[in-house]
């Protein structure tokens, strides 16, 4: 389970590292009201991710347990 929050955990560093990119790129063009909007919105998704952190845990959590149950049903089905 852990080896699956890892692996989340790096796709979302991953993602906020390519956000990053986008916004320093954003921020050597002209266009300064995108600039705005995306930090905007950035700060929007990391407040929803820090107040649903616990959720979001437990949810991926029960869905690698169903996954796995699943899996081992079928193979006792065999």
């Amino acid at each position: 389970m852990k080896n699956a929050m890892t692996k989340v955990s790096t796709a979302l560093t991953q993602a906020m590292l390519n956000i990053r990119a986008r916004l320093v790129s954003m921020a050597n063009s002209e266009d300064g009201i995108d600039i705005i909007i995306m930090i905007v919105v950035l700060a929007i998704l990391i407040g929803i991710a820090i107040l649903f952190r616990d959720k979001l845990g437990a949810f991926v959590e029960k869905l690698f347990d169903e996954i796995l149950s699943f899996q081992r049903d079928c193979y006792e089905a065999l």
